[in-house]
């Protein structure tokens, strides 16, 4: 419930500012989520050093992570949101000078009491207060876990407690326990892996049977229970699966024809999970989905990275693949097509960004109306010739897209790519925030297109097409790369 308000007051208030009356309350909010993170903390405290409560501390320990977030989120509204978002990141992604310098900034903006909790949190943001606690102490916290509302919580605590109690949650624990093994849900909570074991269906198969062949559609993921499935093409066998193995994973995200043959060479058992179940979890768990399209940024990353070094090149990383032309015009044809569908009423400036946007391949099998939608929520920013748009180890959560001008890509006084009309620049870091690669520079009078992640997501989660459409480019551009 804190969730939601805080997401409605951070809608009403985002592009508001607010007054010192108003920065007074929402102080006030900052130190109740600060009295509930220790509170928590001094809960769960001991707990990760018993084996059957290790999964109670663990999920504490995401509320608690959740009480920092929404601390963080509450503190963008007194100040500069893009620099709050940026600390945050740093302080619970970056690396140990990312986290100092988080730390630093935080201790320049706040002040009083606030100043001297959020450096005791940003200090031990997973620090479990250990100790050793008696039985009646642990009881007592258990107990106080237990009336927090948090359903999920409650099972955990039910289950630690009495694991032979139900049959149902015992089977639901261990489908939980079977997806945290496979690579495609690693990072995932144990309570997103519970919104997917829900959806997971058994399959019983006998020795010679085909659970697929190549060419088939694709649109569903099998693990392997118990038993082992032949993986072949043209009847030469690539390999097994068996027993806590996985496959048919492109089919899940991306829906592609089979490339193989999967074959039962014993009779096994099986746990189904079909696209479309898994895109309406993603769809109702906007984290799931989100986790879904770091992991394929960053996999797009690292294959890129190997790619440099294979080919000794200078690629560009904050630039899209093929977006190295300077100046390229804006067909008379692409306008003509835009034009029909955001009709005549639209003004010249919406007609741009829509043209702009239909070049990203991130977002090429959107919907014309989705598109639009997309183009009336961007901003145009201007910059002078030489100013600087974005700098090696800048938070990055915004793509760009010129629509007129050139800009620079460089890197350590060596220029990577000048990138003209039409072109786009950032693309990952709509999806995974990393920090900034390269430099960016306006080499004349420039107007960019500017989207953030924000924006992007908005539109994902209230059109579940768009979400799968984005992470079929994602997945369609691995493979190819990998291929």
């Amino acid at each position: 419930m804190r969730d939601k308000l805080l997401e409605a007051l951070v809608r009403m208030l985002r592009s508001v500012t607010v007054a010192d009356k108003q920065a007074s309350v929402i102080e006030g909010l900052v130190e109740q989520e600060m009295e509930l993170y220790w509170e928590i903390s001094e809960q769960m405290a001991g707990l990760s050093a018993i084996q059957a409560y290790g999964e109670v501390a663990e999920v504490a320990g995401q509320i608690r992570s959740a009480v920092v977030w929404r601390i963080f989120q509450l503190l963008a509204l007194i100040f500069d949101d893009s620099t709050i978002r940026a600390v945050y990141a740093n302080w619970s992604e970056g690396d140990a000078r990312q986290q100092a310098n988080a730390m630093e900034i935080m201790d320049q903006l706040t002040k009083g009491q606030i100043r001297m909790e959020l450096a005791k949190i940003m200090a031990m943001p997973t620090a479990d207060m250990n100790g050793v606690r008696s039985e009646s102490q642990l009881d007592k916290q258990l107990e106080w876990l237990n009336e927090q509302d948090d359903l999920w919580l409650r099972q955990i605590i039910r289950y630690a407690a009495y694991p032979d109690e139900s049959d149902e949650l015992k089977d639901h624990m261990d489908r939980i326990r079977l997806l945290r093994n496979f690579s495609l849900f690693h990072g995932l909570t144990s309570r997103e892996l519970s919104a997917l074991a829900l959806k997971l269906v058994t399959v019983s198969t006998s020795r010679g049977e085909y659970i697929f062949k190549a060419q088939d559609p694709g649109n569903s993921l099998y693990l392997v229970r118990s038993g082992a499935v032949g993986i072949y093409r043209d009847e030469e066998k690539l390999g097994e699966r068996k027993a806590g193995e996985s496959f048919g994973q492109s089919g899940v995200l991306i829906r592609r024809v089979r490339s193989a043959d999967a074959k039962v060479e014993e009779d096994s058992l099986f746990w189904r999970l079909d696209s479309d179940d898994f895109y309406e979890v993603m769809f109702d768990r906007s984290t799931i989905a989100i986790e879904m399209m770091k992991r394929l940024s960053r996999r797009l990353r690292s294959v890129l990275a190997q790619q440099k070094e294979q080919t000794n090149e200078a690629v560009d990383m904050t630039a899209l693949p093929g977006a190295a032309s300077v100046a390229a015009e804006l067909t008379a044809k692409e306008a003509a097509a835009a034009s029909l569908f955001i009709g005549k009423d639209h003004p010249d400036s919406l007609l741009r960004r829509v043209l702009i946007l239909q070049k990203i391949d991130l977002f090429k099998h959107l919907s014309a109306d989705d598109i639009v939608r997309l183009a009336q929520m961007v901003d145009e920013v201007e910059y002078e010739t030489g100013e600087v748009i974005c700098q090696v180890g800048d938070y990055g959560d915004m793509l760009y897209g010129i629509i007129e001008g050139t800009v620079r890509i460089h890197r350590d006084g060596d220029t990577i790519a000048y990138l003209g009309t039409g072109d786009c620049f950032g693309e990952m870091a709509i999806i995974d925030s990393g920090p900034r690669s390269a430099d960016c520079t306006a080499t004349t009078p420039t107007v960019l297109l500017q989207l953030n992640k924000d924006q992007v997501f908005s539109l994902c989660f209230q059109n579940i097409d768009v979400l799968r459409s984005m992470l079929q480019v994602m997945g369609d551009r691995l493979i190819g790369m990998a291929g």
